[in-house]
This record gives structure tokens, sequence and C-alpha cells, in this order.
């Protein structure tokens, strides 16, 4: 973890995490225009003036920029967190970076509360710290003489603050007014039975629903962020609420989507961030998850996301549908799921080839292939006779995607699609974007490898489909 002081050309990260911080977070506080002024507030010149000033620090996590903060004179503002990166410490790590910054010339610090909160860090020192706990958002700094101004202007009841939020979703409580939404996906025959659950027949029943069987402590509805609208549910059920465990470290976790959204990896976008909710904010030490004989998208799913499948049931009953099947249970572990967190290594890059290093299941050990000098044993195995890497070293290339890669059939790339299409993306957009697209489709539940060396980016057979789905993550 590094923080640095943002030059002029980091305008565009500062304005990149500033933006996608307000437009997911505000509007949870705020109505549409309101959320318009703040963006309009933060704009390039403002941000480009604090820059020129030495104002604004970034703060960066194996070399990828997560937060940025703003200090002026003893006011701290512009405290942002990306949203993917929420929830893990960076806010108040740039809390008390720039507290301590400013307290070395200031006897007090101070920020102006943009929006309602909660009083989370308390009263160290004589100073007053208001922050969203839930987002790592800061929103109010105060000396403790002035505090009692800055409550005058918080409002009676706070706002709830069970919303989990991930790069394309909202996960928040089921509403009443989901009904109608609800019953639109709940309705379709090929969403509900394959999970245990005949469709439903109303949106009164769809409501009833919601009340009784979506009201559990950890139930969520999955909603796009683009509208805010139910499409799905996700729910960890705790102890007495399910058949897998009698622990209160423990839980089991059950999920469905509506069907126009299949194949676009919302459901294990959806699951990954239930799960850290599950080990992080809940303290859970296994999650188990189950699916029916059949269900082949909910264990496609499951085994995206890196749950162990433990074993099988015959005979299971299935209240709901009057009837017995064969039943499936895999498990995650909170230290299987930290081990996986630690999947993408940028600082891996690429290899000459054009495959990701920084994803490959061997990179643990592996030093890849860029090393021209003596062949160690801790080499990619392949780096020996691989003809691409002979080329690219004949030519004096850093890499393929300096050459013409989507033309090429030397080696591997003869009947390997992957390589050339990443090689291709890389020539075309550059290498960091490649790895940015990379870093959010595995932050999405998109695997490099599934199983031994394939993966999502494996079931293609069209380069220009591979490229599009590199970029955004989604198959046609």
């Amino acid at each position: 973890m590094e923080i640095v002081t943002a030059k002029k050309e980091d305008l565009e990260i500062v304005r990149k995490i500033t933006r996608s911080t307000i437009k997911s977070i505000y509007p949870r506080y705020y109505p549409v225009g309101a959320v318009e002024f703040f963006l309009m507030h933060h704009s390039d010149e403002h941000i480009m003036t604090d820059i020129s000033d030495g104002k604004v620090f970034l703060l960066f996590e194996h070399g990828v920029p997560v937060a940025t903060v703003t200090v002026s004179a003893n006011n701290i503002n512009r405290l942002f967190v990306l949203p993917e990166f929420q929830h893990r410490g960076y806010g108040k790590t740039l809390l008390d970076f720039a507290e301590k910054k400013i307290l070395q010339s200031y006897e007090c610090v101070q920020i102006d509360a943009s929006f309602p909160v909660r009083p989370e860090k308390g009263e160290k020192d004589g100073i007053m710290v208001y922050a969203d706990p839930d987002t790592d958002v800061l929103m109010a700094l105060q000396s403790h003489n002035s505090r009692s101004e800055l409550w005058a202007d918080l409002p009676a009841e706070l706002p709830d603050s069970d919303v989990l939020i991930t790069q394309r979703l909202i996960l928040r409580r089921w509403e009443d007014s989901d009904a109608e939404d609800l019953y639109k996906y709940a309705s379709d025959p090929d969403v509900g039975p394959i999970a245990g659950w005949p469709p439903h027949q109303s949106v009164d029943e769809s409501r009833d629903v919601i009340k009784n069987v979506l009201s559990g402590k950890e139930a969520y509805a999955i909603c796009l962020k683009e509208d805010g609208k139910a499409v799905g549910a996700i729910e960890l059920k705790l102890n007495g609420h399910t058949d897998m465990t009698d622990r209160d470290d423990e839980c089991e976790m059950g999920y469905w989507l509506g069907k126009p959204f299949w194949g676009q990896g919302i459901m294990p976008e959806a699951v990954k961030e239930m799960l850290r909710h599950a080990f992080e904010d809940c303290g859970m030490q296994k999650v188990w998850i189950g699916y029916y004989e059949g269900n082949t998208k909910s264990k496609r799913v499951q085994e995206k996301c890196g749950f162990k499948y433990q074993w099988r049931s015959e005979n299971v009953d299935v209240p709901l549908m009057h009837e017995k099947r064969t039943g499936h249970v895999s498990l995650m572990t909170k230290e299987d799921w930290v081990e996986l967190r630690r999947t993408m290594k940028r600082e891996l890059g690429i290899a000459r080839c054009g495959l990701a290093c920084c994803l490959c299941s061997e990179n643990v050990t592996c030093k890849g292939c860029k090393r021209d000098g003596f062949m160690e044993l801790s080499w990619c195995k392949d780096a020996e006779w691989c003809e691409v890497r002979r080329c690219g070293i004949e030519k004096n290339l850093n890499g393929c995607y300096e050459c013409t890669p989507a033309e090429c059939r030397k080696g591997l790339y003869a009947e390997k699609i992957k390589p050339r299409a990443f090689a291709e993306f890389a020539r075309r957009y550059g290498v960091e974007e490649l790895l940015d697209c990379l870093e959010r489709n595995e932050q999405a539940g998109i695997v490099y490898h599934r199983e031994g060396i394939m993966g999502d980016y494996d079931d293609f057979e069209d380069l220009e489909e591979l490229i599009d789905f590199i970029r955004t993550g989604k198959k046609e």
C-alpha cells in the first residue's frame, strides 16, 4: 500500500475514483438533482487546481489506484474509495494520513458534512470524526468545540446502511415496492423450480414472499446500478434457518437470478460480494452452498467463485415442489477465501505471448518468460521451447502486442485463440487497459483458470468476440 501526491497526469485517475463513488453512494442519500450537483462541483477544473497546488493524494494497492483525498490547509475533502474496493480499510488509512498531515501544522481538523452520517470513529485528542462505516466515505470531521453546530445540521433519522455495492450491482434489503419486479422474474418457470420452489402466481404472492421469506437478517435483493430494480435474490441463511450447519460462525448461501440476466457474470459478482460480507462483516468461518442435480448454471457459479465440492446426497426432500431430488453441497472456508483474493497479481503483468501471468494458477512459484538470461527452474515450464518467445526475442519486442498477433499463427498461436486475443487487445488498447479489464472481470466473477489451464476466456472460437468479452465482461 502506498500513498503518493497526485500529478497533473493523474487527473483521469482522480476523476474516475471521485465520479464512480459519487454515482454509486450518493443516490442512497440524495435525489438525482443533488447527485448531479456534486458531480459538477467536483469538476476537472477544480480537481486540476488542487492537483497543481499539491493538495491531492492517491492511495495505491499493488500498483492499482483505489482511493483519493484532498488536503487544503486544515480541511479534508474529496475523500473517496472506489466502490469495488470499499470495506477494506482504505478510507480509514487515508483519513489517518490526512489527519496526521494536518495536525503537523494546525490544532484542529475540519471537513464539512455533505450528507447524513453517524459517529463512527469517535473523539480523539479533541477531534470528533463522523464517517459512514459501510462505504469508507468520510462525511464529516470537526473539532470538539464546534461539533454541536454540525449536529444541528443532521436529520433526526439516519439512513439504513444495509447496502452492499459492487462494480455493477447494489445488494439491498427487499421492499414492498419490489413486488412487481419480483413477480416479473419469479413467475418464470425456468427460474424457481430448478432451485426448489414453484413459480409465483401473482404480484400478491410475490409481496407475501417479500414479507415472509425474503425478510431474513441477511437477505438481499440483487439490483443493477442503472435503475436500482430487483432482478434476483441472494441470502446468507444463518444458524437456525439452515440444515447445513448448527454453528453461529457458519451459514448457507442461496441465490437466484432473473433469466434475462443470465450469462452476464452478474451472479458470480453478487456471490463474491456476499462472501466478502460473510467473512469480513459477519465473522463467518465457513459458507456452505448447494444445488440440485441438473442445475448446471448454479454449479458453474459455485465453481467460478471457488467453492470446493463436498458431497452428493440422494433422495433429498424438496418440500415446496413435493418431490425428492439429488443434492450437491460445496463449501468455502475463510482460509480458502483469503487465498482466492490473492489471485490477481498485477505486478506480474502479461507474458510475451499475451497470456495473463497475473492471473495464472501457477503464478505463486512461476517467474514467467520475460527474462532472457539463465533459464531458472521457476520459469514458465514452456519458456525454453516456446516459438512465440523466441520470435519476440529475435525481433527485440517486449511482447507480441508490439507486432501483429491477430494474423500470426506461430507456435501456440496456431491453435490457441486466447493468447492471440489478449495480445491483440494489448496492441489496440495498451497493456494497462488489458490489466484493468482483467482485474475488473475477475472481481465480477470471470475465471481465468477454472480447471487445469482452462477458464471462461477459453469458451470462444471467434477472436473479435473474445476481445469484446475482455473489454465488456459480457457474452453476446
